[in-house]
Formats: C-alpha cells, sequence, structure tokens
C-alpha cells in the first residue's frame, strides 16, 4: 500500500513566523493505479503548502491530480484542491484526505 508522507507543520511554516521570509511546500507522488511506470506515468502528484500573512499562518492547502508533469506546469483546471486549518492537526487531515484521495482511484 502506498502511503503519503507524514508532513510537519513546522516545517511547512519555514521561518514566516521568526522573519517573515516565506513558507515551505511539500510536494510528492505515488505510483500510478493503472501500472503504468516511467517518465510518462499518470501518478498522483500532490502539494501541501502553509499561506501566511504578516508572520502568521493562515490556512494549509492541499492539492492533487493525476498526470506526469510537474505542479507548476499543470493547469489549475486538473487539480483539486481544499483548505484545512493552520495547524498540527489541519495538516494531519490534509495529508489523511490526500490519502484518502488516492486510496478511491
Amino acid at each position: 500500500m502506498c502511503k503519503i508522507e507524514n508532513i510537519q507543520y513546522k516545517y511547512l511554516c519555514g521561518a514566516v513566523d521568526l522573519f517573515n521570509a516565506g513558507t515551505n511546500e511539500f510536494t510528492g507522488s505515488l505510483p500510478a493505479k493503472d501500472g503504468t511506470k516511467g517518465i510518462y506515468s499518470n501518478e498522483f502528484r500532490y502539494r501541501v503548502i502553509v499561506y501566511a500573512e504578516d508572520k502568521t499562518p493562515l490556512r494549509v492547502v492541499a492539492s492533487y491530480y493525476w498526470g506526469w508533469q510537474c505542479f507548476s506546469v499543470t493547469d489549475d483546471s486538473l487539480k483539486t484542491t481544499k483548505e484545512f486549518e493552520a495547524s498540527v492537526e489541519g495538516t494531519a487531515e490534509a495529508c489523511a484526505w490526500l490519502q484518502s484521495e488516492y486510496d478511491k482511484a
């Protein structure tokens, strides 16, 4: 069984609360469900990021899509996104949601 990696909220916050320097994003992928492998397989690709303003984390946002291209060049209309509370619990909920979406396919 493939699993979404446990993402730490502290990592996502980066240095935003100390220096307002920005947050970290976490991206990953899980194998395609159709058994294809290689550079052009339709993998489950995901990203989790914290959005912040004025040194305050506002929300955790998780997104995913099935495809072979990287997140930044994939059309937003192909991505599914959901927002969560900016907290350790919200990050855990985001990971659980991504895992359930992968498992459903």
